[in-house]
């Protein structure tokens, strides 16, 4: 049976020549997606629409401190006055945490996750089992930062937890085979507890 073409070539309402310049126009067209189907088959092999490949930690500060807007090493934080070192932390915490900053309370399936803060006390968090089960196994750590409401904690990817611990070494409060530091309070020395008695009521006075 006579294709399309063939049949208007013989009823003479289009010439050979036309139809063979459509042909070798079609096959043409036809090797372009082809062409085009393989180059995004190696493109998809490489891991990256480009070519490049993707990060698999893409929209996490992973490496130094990134912090999504440029990153920021470990010694330019330590190089930073206090106050722009916790703006800074901010803006990575916000942008690699793994907990949900914005749950204020609870949910049904929530689990409880204790740690030890600086100052010797059980600290908690409540979090999905996705996330205790990565603090579990050492992927990730809970680490302290200097919110906007003063000292608060949140789960970060663990390469992101132990580089603020090198620029706040008592920030990282948990991670799987690092031994939280607890900040041990100073022994009075003799003057502190000799201005201690002296402002101590005398008996005399009492009476």
């Amino acid at each position: 049976m006579l294709d399309l073409k063939a049949q208007l070539a013989a009823a003479g309402i289009v010439s050979a020549e036309q139809v063979k310049a459509f042909d070798e126009k079609e096959a043409k067209a036809k090797e372009a997606r082809e062409a085009k189907a393989k180059q995004r088959q190696a493109n998809q092999g490489k891991g990256g629409k480009d070519g490049r490949g993707k990060n698999p930690n893409q929209g996490q500060a992973k490496g130094r401190g990134k912090g999504g807007k440029g990153s920021t090493s470990v010694d330019e934080l330590k190089a930073m006055g206090r106050g722009e070192a916790y703006d800074r932390i901010r803006k990575i915490v916000n942008h690699s945490r793994l907990d949900d900053k914005e749950r204020t309370i609870p949910l049904p399936d929530d689990q409880t996750f204790n740690f030890v803060t600086a100052s010797g006390s059980i600290g908690r968090l409540y979090l999905t089992a996705a996330t205790v089960a990565s603090l579990k196994s050492g992927k990730s750590g809970i680490s302290s930062f200097m919110s906007n409401h003063g000292l608060s904690h949140c789960v970060l990817p663990k390469d992101v937890a132990l580089e603020l611990a090198e620029v706040f070494p008592l920030w990282l409060r948990h991670l799987r085979g690092h031994e939280p530091i607890v900040e041990v309070p100073e022994e009075p020395t003799e003057e502190v507890e000799a201005q201690a008695q002296a402002a101590e009521p005398s008996e005399s006075s009492e009476s």
